[in-house]
């Protein structure tokens, strides 16, 4: 595992023993990760439960526009259910880290970057992405929300729209997943962690209604998971 995301990232960086990447790893190999999975997404399934984890990958690419830089889930895994659908769940792996930049913020740094390569698509992305939610970057209810957010929810919501890799080899995707887990390690921060929460719950609060998106120019509407996992 170890290997596999260093290979992606091409540099170890990231790699540290109790932050998001290898918590991730170990929720899996030596904590019954898969079960896990299974029970939390199966309070949202209802009466037609994931019966079987088919394929996964770790850094999962899940584009929703055609922009270089592409969304990648911490992890993404197609599951089937008892009535033979076949389920898409994108994992954002956390510790205490933040949702990114909020989209004020990153919103004003493509524009600065633009200024000096005005070639650059950061912007149009911006506006793109926050159009398909109805909003605008600069709406003073938007530009707080945090930008992560935005793109870890439209890039489950495309898949597999854009017939990406392995995951256009499972065939159609029934249901949608956008599973949150925050790992409470050593080096977990109780108050960097309330403060995320709070982040995610203010977006999931302004486009979710019951726990799924509510209807979006998206091509589908992903439920929102949120879990904490002591490690």
């Amino acid at each position: 595992w170890e290997a596999r995301f260093c290979a992606i990232e091409k540099s170890a960086r990231h790699w540290q023993e109790g932050r998001s990447a290898q918590a991730l790893a170990d929720f899996f190999v030596n904590h019954h990760g898969e079960d896990r999975i299974k029970k939390e997404v199966n309070k949202v399934l209802g009466q037609d439960p994931i019966v079987a984890l088919k394929m996964a990958e770790i850094e999962c690419k899940c584009p929703f526009d055609d922009c270089r830089n592409t969304r990648r889930q911490d992890m993404g895994i197609v599951g089937q259910t008892k009535g033979g659908k076949n389920v898409f769940i994108g994992i954002e792996a956390k510790v205490d880290e933040t949702f990114g930049p909020t989209v004020g913020k990153a919103y004003q740094e493509a524009q600065e970057y633009k200024r000096q390569h005005p070639q650059s698509r950061r912007v149009e992305r911006i506006v793109d992405l926050c159009k398909r939610f109805g909003v605008k970057p600069d709406d003073k209810e938007i530009s707080g929300l945090r930008y992560q957010l935005f793109h870890f929810t439209a890039g489950t919501a495309s898949v597999p729209m854009n017939k990406h890799g392995w995951i256009a080899t499972c065939g159609d995707i029934g249901v949608h997943v956008m599973m949150t887990l925050v790992f409470k390690t050593a080096k977990y921060s109780a108050d960097k962690g309330s403060k995320n929460k709070a982040d995610y719950d203010r977006f999931v609060g302004r486009f979710f209604k019951d726990g799924r998106l509510k209807d979006m120019d998206l091509p589908s509407r992903p439920y929102a998971i949120y879990c904490e996992i002591p490690l």
